[in-house]
This record gives C-alpha cells, sequence and structure tokens, in this order.
C-alpha cells in the first residue's frame, strides 16, 4: 500500500528548524468558520488553504495548472498560488514566468539545481538559491526535498530570503498512486492553514491535473478560501 508512504514533514524537522520557517499560515488568516467573503477573509473569519507547486515551470504543465486556477475565483482574476521554480527551468522560460507573475500568483525558488541541503555546504547552497533571486527577484525559497538545516535558514534569511515548506504532501508525483488515491489523501489530510504540495511536473501531471480541480470545488463547497502569503 503506498498511501501511508505520502507524509508531512516529521515533528523533529520543524523543531530542528527556526520558528520563522513556515509550515502552515498564519493563525491570524485560520478560523473554523464555514463560510464567507473575500473581506471576511482579511479579518480571519473562513477557513483558509493554500496551494503550492514545485519543480516547474514546465512548458506544458505549467500552463494547464494556470488554466484551472484561472476558472475559480473569476470577479478576483482567478486564484492565486505560490510557484516554487527550478532556477534552471525558469531560464529556459522566461515568458513563463511572466504569464506566472501577470496572473497574480507568488513565484519562489527551488534552487537552481534540485539539491539537497543535507549534502551541501551552507555557501553552496545559498549560492544555488541566490542565483535565482539574482535574474528574477523574489523573496521565497523552498529547500528540494525539504532537506535544509539550521543554519543555512538563517544563512538564507539574512539574503533576505524567507523559507516555506508545507505540511500535506499531495503524492503526486508517485506514480504508483492512482488519481482517485491521490485526491483521497489531499482531502483527508487537508484542514485549516495546510499548505498543500503539488508538483507541475510531466511526471505529477496525471494525479495534479485530476486532483486539483476536485480538491478545489470540494473545499470551496465547504467555505474554504484558497490563499497567498
Amino acid at each position: 500500500m503506498l498511501l501511508p508512504l505520502i507524509h508531512s514533514q516529521p515533528v523533529w524537522m520543524r523543531r530542528l528548524l527556526p520558528d520563522s520557517v513556515i509550515w502552515e499560515l498564519p493563525e491570524s488568516l485560520c478560523v473554523g468558520k464555514s463560510e464567507g467573503s473575500a473581506s471576511d477573509l482579511q479579518q480571519g473569519n473562513v477557513p483558509v488553504l493554500l496551494l503550492s507547486f514545485d519543480d516547474g515551470p514546465h512548458h506544458e504543465v505549467t500552463p494547464a495548472v494556470l488554466e484551472i486556477l484561472s476558472g475559480f475565483y473569476r470577479d478576483e482574476g482567478g486564484l492565486k498560488a505560490h510557484f516554487f521554480m527550478l532556477g534552471q527551468q525558469a531560464a529556459r522560460q522566461p515568458e513563463l514566468i511572466s504569464r506566472i507573475r501577470a496572473a497574480g500568483h507568488v513565484t519562489g525558488w527551488h534552487g537552481w539545481e534540485h539539491k539537497r541541503g543535507w549534502m551541501m555546504g551552507t555557501r553552496a547552497f545559498v549560492q544555488n538559491a541566490l542565483r535565482c533571486q539574482a535574474l528574477y527577484g523574489s523573496s521565497w525559497f523552498r529547500p528540494p526535498f525539504g532537506s535544509i538545516r539550521p543554519g543555512q535558514v538563517r544563512a538564507l534569511e539574512l539574503a533576505g530570503l524567507r523559507v516555506m515548506m508545507w505540511s500535506v504532501l499531495s503524492g503526486d508525483y508517485m506514480q504508483g498512486l492512482s488519481p482517485d488515491q491521490c485526491l483521497k489523501h489531499c482531502l483527508q489530510q487537508s484542514r485549516d492553514g495546510s499548505v498543500i504540495l503539488f508538483h507541475d511536473t510531466a511526471k505529477a501531471a496525471p494525479r495534479l491535473l485530476y486532483v486539483l480541480p476536485r480538491l478545489i470545488e470540494h473545499f470551496g463547497e465547504r467555505g474554504f478560501r484558497f490563499t497567498c502569503i
């Protein structure tokens, strides 16, 4: 059974890393009321979720994700999300970065290359992140595999980057997982304040593109709002 292998970051990781690392939406945005408007969201009167996408941009999958998101909250220009991109991918598709930003989404970095912080020295790790920032800006960073040491977090923060992890790992990258299993997992694990991690990649696409609209509809019908930080 594959589902038990899908997990959130372990508790010890949260305890190890500085409190400044974001795992879930701030409590000021999270309350347990079931319905409300965008103005209510500003007052913390509705349950909220954050969608995030790693490892892109991909020339086919990312536009498909943007199209899905644009179909919700049409009166607000579409549902907004965080995109944590690989620098080497982004450098080949600057027009796609422009499209993501023009739609009002939040862009962040996943490193120039997809490297584990635990296997790198702090200076090399930070340089891998700052190479992206130097070209395209943005103050958000998510470490590949969630692999990062406390000293690396502090070094990134000194360089002006904020680190966002996640609280729900979708499992969309698991090719042995059916789209329905992936959806069930996401619905069961998500709650008020969850930061949900998807991947806008070819490998994840069969599950991602099935789960994403259904997850948004499911929680929208239950009064949740999707937001960014």
